[in-house]
């Protein structure tokens, strides 16, 4: 694919295609991350627990989700 593109817009400009595209990309999946991670979050929170207790009670999440 790489190289039909290079052949159809040119070397340079394939290589300044595929740069934009993987910015683009990296971009998005770090912006959906983050959404994930405010998402889930969220209830812990709500109830204004301070961090190590959060970490607690994800890991015991975790456990729980996994025997489901």
């Amino acid at each position: 694919a790489g190289e039909g593109l290079a052949e159809r817009i040119g070397a340079h400009g394939a290589l300044r295609l595929r740069d934009r595209a993987g910015r683009l990309l990296s971009e998005h999946v770090d912006r959906v991350l983050h959404a994930e991670r405010e998402r889930r979050l969220a209830p812990l929170d709500a109830l204004d627990v301070h961090p190590e207790p959060q970490a607690e009670l994800i890991a015991a999440l975790s456990v729980l989700q996994k025997e489901r």
